[in-house]
């Protein structure tokens, strides 16, 4: 009887050991063209090439040889083509973005005394100690004003009853990639206490006062 059945090669079935074969593992090769080692889970480049890399850049050649190119026409003319494309604009939105946040907490930090070593003003050349920057705000103080009654602005706050940082220039006037202008917008002329309910309905207008604050204009306004 088994010889009438037909083999497998005549009835065209496979053998059983083939209906269910192991999974492909995977074997990526490195990244590095030169070299044949598998890459690990999840990494580009193999043990030995990461290993060689640290190596490297331990060396200080990297930093020379990147501090060179940088110099070069070619690398100047991508990082301008970069500035000007989409993505450039966009990387450079988030960085003055930050940065501009960057600096009201640490000004808000001054102001309170809570900030142990400033850096970026006295860097601006703006204002060097915790006590400056309370002396600078008092000197701007409405009569019903006191450290007590600094605070953010909340939705039902009453007029008078907070104060807060606030520029007489919009800081969303500023270009905060612009050097000049982070020195303009963070300068004392621009600086003062200011009711907090009005700075947040003030927005981003400008003030009715704005031509007695020439000294401080954005440089895009001169």
């Amino acid at each position: 009887m088994e010889d009438l059945l037909p083999s497998d090669d005549e009835s065209g079935i496979p053998p059983f050991e083939e209906w269910f074969p192991p999974p492909k593992k995977d074997f990526r090769v490195c990244s590095r063209s030169i070299c044949p080692n598998p890459a690990e889970d999840g990494r580009q480049a193999c043990a030995r090439c990461r290993a060689a890399q640290e190596r490297y850049r331990a060396t200080g050649k990297q930093k020379v040889k990147m501090k060179r190119h940088s110099k070069t026409e070619k690398y100047k003319a991508a990082r301008q083509r970069y500035r000007q494309s989409d993505k450039g604009k966009a990387a450079t939105a988030r960085r003055t973005a930050m940065y501009s946040v960057k600096l009201a907490v640490s000004l808000q930090k001054m102001l309170t005394g809570a900030h142990a070593c400033p850096v970026t003003f006295p860097q601006l050349g703006v204002f060097k100690t915790n006590a400056e920057v309370a002396a600078h705000f008092e000197s701007t103080f409405e009569p019903w004003m006191s450290h007590e009654n600094y605070g953010a602005y909340h939705s039902g706050d009453d007029y008078n009853v907070k104060w807060n940082i606030g520029h007489r220039i919009p800081k969303a006037a500023y270009d905060h990639s612009n050097p000049e202008d982070v020195k303009r917008c963070w300068s004392r002329a621009n600086l003062f206490a200011q009711c907090a309910r009005e700075n947040a309905e003030s927005q981003d207008k400008a003030p009715i006062e704005v031509n007695q604050l020439k000294s401080v204009w954005p440089t895009g306004w001169a």
